[in-house]
């Protein structure tokens, strides 16, 4: 095995390493254990186990295309590794879209359900979940069928898996942009109205006025019982 092999899989033994202990230590000490379920933390920590082992992926990537430049040799080097890289994502992405996309929203719906009995439950989930992915089946095939027909890709199974990501990533985005675009928005009225002392001050009067009721309710019961 060359440097460069080595090099390489230590990589890997050393960011997997990294990918297990981040979530396991973010849902020992944030996560709510009177409302998580122990099979929510199963599909969490897979979740944030392959989104951190492909951001992790970037650096040995990039370093596998520069050292591939250099000469002809690292560049079939580089070729060799390629795949195996590309198929890496694309498994790691796979497993966080499946779980998101399904058995999350399953658990989600499933944990705030109406319903009593677990066949009830299931079944109104599963109704649920179907028509989502139907929706989803006919946007996915919609804008599959578009870049076929204007020669963007071909139609196979990779072909398939690029649209999903394409979808994926761009709904992704799009809900990134509105969250920024709220905080953007909203984070300068925040400074405002805190830099604004007489707004402040009626905040304030009213919070006592309530802590008063509160304290006034409280010595009422309180002579009550005496």
């Amino acid at each position: 095995m060359s440097n460069y092999g080595f090099n390489i899989y230590a990589y890997l033994v050393i960011s997997l390493i990294f990918a297990t202990i981040i979530p396991v230590y973010i849902l020992y000490f944030y996560a709510n254990k009177k409302v998580f379920n122990w099979h929510t933390y199963i599909t969490i920590f897979l979740q944030y186990f392959c989104a951190l082992e492909i951001i992790l992926l970037v650096p040995l990537d990039i370093s596998l295309t520069i050292i591939g430049r250099r000469t002809e040799t690292n560049h079939e080097y580089y070729e060799k590794n390629k795949k195996f890289l590309l198929d890496f994502y694309i498994f790691m992405y796979l497993i966080i879209t499946i779980l998101s996309n399904i058995v999350l929203t399953f658990q989600e719906k499933y944990n705030t359900n109406g319903f009593f009995t677990i066949f009830s439950k299931t079944k109104n989930v599963l109704k649920n979940i179907c028509l989502q992915i139907c929706a989803l089946i006919a946007v996915t095939s919609l804008f599959f069928g578009i870049l076929v027909a204007t020669n963007v890709v071909r139609a196979n199974i990779r072909a398939i898996l690029l649209t999903i990501i394409l979808i994926t990533n761009t709904s992704y985005t799009f809900a990134l942009m509105l969250l920024m675009g709220y905080g953007l928005m909203m984070f300068p009225i925040y400074l405002w109205n805190i830099c604004d002392h007489r707004l402040q001050l009626i905040n304030c009067q009213h919070e006592a006025a309530k802590e008063f009721n509160k304290l006034a309710e409280y010595y009422s019961e309180l002579f009550v019982i005496i």
